[in-house]
């Protein structure tokens, strides 16, 4: 699984992830990366393997949220890198689904994740948002606010 199965690779465009639940829902373990041979079998993340994909580049990866309740998805996408590209885009589409406040964003750059290959879009704690086109040249939309 880990090397097999759908590839979302596709350059310029990010895929976006948002967090149903407030972060100390998560479990710890949720986003952490597997190594060594007992897990080379499966997925890389807790993640990825329920989402459907077995490997992603760790490098491509931006997360960036709260770490208690929530604020406006425009203003934590917003801190991500290049978000001037995709953000308005990406918060439309939050408020279509009810999730224009959210504690946790995750951006994968550099891949088109498609719910029509894995049938999956949401888990208990992600909901899958979609993939946009970026821009790697563009700023972000906010400066980051540590909390």
């Amino acid at each position: 699984m880990r090397y097999g199965g759908p590839n979302f690779e596709k350059k310029g465009y990010v895929s976006i992830w948002v967090s149903k639940v407030t972060l100390d829902e998560i479990p710890e373990d949720y986003f952490e990366e597997r190594y060594g041979e007992e897990y080379e079998d499966i997925s890389l993340s807790q993640w990825c393997e329920n989402f459907g994909f077995g490997y992603y580049d760790h490098d491509q990866i931006e997360d960036n949220g709260v770490a208690k309740g929530s604020d406006s998805l425009d203003r934590i996408l917003g801190e991500c890198s290049f978000s001037k590209s995709f953000v308005d885009h990406a918060v439309s589409m939050g408020r279509k689904r009810g999730l224009d406040s959210v504690s946790w964003v995750r951006c994968l750059y550099d891949w088109s994740y498609s719910t029509s290959v894995t049938g999956i879009n949401d888990d208990p704690y992600m909901a899958f948002l979609g993939f946009f086109e970026y821009d790697s040249r563009a700023e972000s939309k906010y400066e980051p606010q540590f909390q």
